[in-house]
């Protein structure tokens, strides 16, 4: 039985809320008893118990490190899975009309444009100058350069 085939009903608590109920209580409790556990070993405890803490403190490291090898090994085809099952080009379409980017792209373009006139009008001005100044005898175009 897969997950595609269980039933889609929820209308309210399940008997595994049971258990979770109970498991999510006594985890505080859980918790708050094991924290002396988690404290460094004291260097006065007998050099026995420290070697068991040692013991421990190695393969909980192992655990880590085999956890971190599993997830970096399974975590990829996850992700893969995941994005394979998103009907990406539907979210793209959906956000491109939320965002309305083709007036974007006309509102930018047309301040873009309009400043781009305006400079090209400047240097054409200044470039006339310079033309009247070297061919017309220093005569520049009135409200415009001296």
């Amino acid at each position: 039985m897969t997950a595609d085939s269980l039933p889609q009903r929820q209308t309210g608590p399940v008997v595994a809320d049971i258990f979770v109920g109970v498991a999510a209580g006594a985890g505080a409790r859980i918790v708050r008893l094991a924290r002396p556990f988690v404290e460094p070993v004291p260097p006065g405890w007998p050099s026995p118990v420290r070697a068991m803490a040692e013991r421990g403190f190695r393969r909980r490291r192992e655990a880590a490190e085999l956890a971190q090898r599993v997830y970096r090994r399974v975590a990829p085809a996850l992700v893969t899975d995941v994005l394979g099952r998103l009907d990406l080009p539907g979210i793209v379409r959906d956000v491109l009309a939320e965002i309305d980017l083709p007036e974007i792209i006309r509102a930018s373009t047309g301040s873009v444009a309009t400043e781009s006139v305006r400079d090209v009008r400047i240097r054409v001005v200044a470039a006339d100058d310079a033309v009247s100044r070297w061919f017309g005898g220093g005569r520049a175009t009135p409200g415009h350069g001296r």
